[in-house]
C-alpha cells in the first residue's frame, strides 16, 4: 500500500497541501490571539473606513461639479416618486368612493352631448368661379453696366 502512495503524485500533492494548511492554521491562530494582532487589524480597518469616506466625499464633489445626481439623490427621488404614487392611489380610492359607478378606467360613464353640427352642403356640379390671376412677376434687373450674357454671346467666348 505504501508503494501505491509513492506512485500516486496526486496523493502526495494532497498530503503536502494538508500539511501546509495545518501548519499555516496553527501559526495564524497563535498570532490572532495576541493583542498586537488585534491592534493592527483595528488600525487597518480604521484606515480602510477613512479611505472609503474620503473616496465617497471626492465622488460626491465630482458628481456635483459635473452636475450629475449621486446615489443619495437618486434614492431620494425614488422615495418622492413612491410617495406620489401612494397619494395618487389614495386620491383614486377617494374618487371611487364618491362615484362607485365609475368605469374600470377610473372615469365615470358620462353621457355624450348631442351632435348639433351639421355636415357641409353637397358640392354642386358647376365648376367653382375662377380666382383673379396674379400679376406677372417683373424680371430681375442687373445693377452692373454690362449687358446680360446670352447663349450666343457665351458660345462666341469659348
Amino acid at each position: 500500500m505504501a508503494e501505491r502512495s509513492m506512485l500516486d503524485p496526486f496523493g502526495l500533492w494532497a498530503q503536502l497541501a494538508a500539511k501546509v494548511e495545518k501548519v499555516g492554521n496553527e501559526a495564524a491562530q497563535s498570532s490572532m490571539k495576541s493583542a498586537e494582532f488585534s491592534a493592527l487589524m483595528n488600525k487597518a480597518l480604521a484606515g480602510s473606513m477613512t479611505a472609503r469616506k474620503a473616496l465617497r466625499e471626492a465622488m460626491r464633489r465630482y458628481l456635483e461639479v459635473m452636475n450629475l445626481p449621486s446615489r443619495d439623490d437618486i434614492t431620494a427621488l425614488g422615495e418622492q416618486l413612491r410617495a406620489l404614487e401612494d397619494r395618487l392611489v389614495d386620491v383614486s380610492a377617494a374618487l371611487e368612493r364618491l362615484d362607485p359607478h365609475a368605469g374600470a378606467g377610473g372615469r365615470a360613464a358620462v353621457p355624450m352631448p348631442p351632435r348639433t353640427r351639421k355636415p357641409p352642403p353637397e358640392a354642386s356640379s358647376d365648376p367653382p368661379a375662377a380666382a383673379p390671376a396674379a400679376p406677372p412677376a417683373k424680371a430681375a434687373r442687373r445693377t452692373t453696366g454690362k449687358p446680360a450674357a446670352t447663349k450666343t454671346s457665351r458660345a462666341r467666348r469659348t
